[in-house]
């Protein structure tokens, strides 16, 4: 057993959490809960299929900017043409009852909104293009 350190950014600022992986006894054997990742679902073919296409189309011209999470849009704050900063709001998430703000990676252009307000996507649909 043993601790792992996450660094995670909130709001901008990088906080350092410590997880202690357990190991407890369940009637009679042991048990490790690690704490390690969680894998995702992948979503149904059909709406996988045209992320890939909408990603497809997108990265011809730039970087694109994926859903980390499976969710709903719940704000695009970001425009066409744009030139937003590094660390600037580009797209709320809801996933969960919580939001999840997808930030924007460095100083750049946005060159295309993929997505929308109210769109339901999944885990690494296209949000959105920069340059």
């Amino acid at each position: 057993m043993g601790i792992k350190v996450f660094r995670i950014v909130l709001d901008g600022v990088v906080h350092e959490v410590e997880v202690e992986e357990i190991h407890r006894e369940v009637q009679g054997g042991g048990y490790a809960a690690p704490a390690g990742a969680v894998p995702q679902k992948q979503s149904a073919g059909g709406t996988r299929a045209a992320a890939e296409q909408k990603r497809s189309d997108a990265s011809a011209g730039g970087e694109v900017i994926t859903a980390p999470l499976q969710g709903i849009v719940l704000a695009v704050s970001a425009a066409s043409g744009q030139t937003v900063k590094c660390g600037e709001v580009l797209v709320i998430i809801e996933a969960m009852k919580m939001e999840n703000e997808i930030i924007a990676p460095r100083d750049c252009t946005v060159t295309s909104i993929i997505t929308s307000k109210g769109a339901s996507v999944a885990a690494g649909d296209p949000l959105l293009e920069i340059s």
